[in-house]
């Protein structure tokens, strides 16, 4: 009997960024622009949005422009972002398609910001 390989889906590499929060000296945020860190890095399907799917992602979350699949892991928040390929996507919204806790589609639209 062959074995039969099956392609998996999660064939992208994505890495999660948080903000790395240090206090000034009046105990406020310090936010600087480069103060993101990779947190987690994951399997992904990265997919553009386009058409009817487009629709009705923006009807969860403005701007939403890509949607990227990962197997669920409790980390992740919308205060994060997502890289790519050289690329930074700002979470708009994360969504755990059938609540079973196997799977998270996270909507996405591209940081423009330089």
């Amino acid at each position: 009997m062959t074995a039969v390989r099956q392609q998996s889906r999660f064939r992208h590499r994505v890495g999660f960024q948080r903000r790395d929060e240090q206090l000034d000296d009046l105990g406020r945020a310090k936010r600087d622009a480069g103060d993101w860190e990779t947190y987690a890095t994951r399997w992904a399907e990265v997919k553009e949005l386009s058409g009817r799917e487009a629709e009705k992602a923006k009807q969860v979350a403005a701007d939403a422009s890509i949607a990227i699949a990962v197997r669920w892991f409790p980390d992740a928040k919308s205060t994060d972002r997502l890289t790519y390929r050289g690329r930074i996507f700002e979470i708009k919204a994360i969504i755990d398609p059938d609540a079973s806790r196997r799977e998270l589609t996270i909507l996405c639209g591209e940081d423009r910001r330089p």
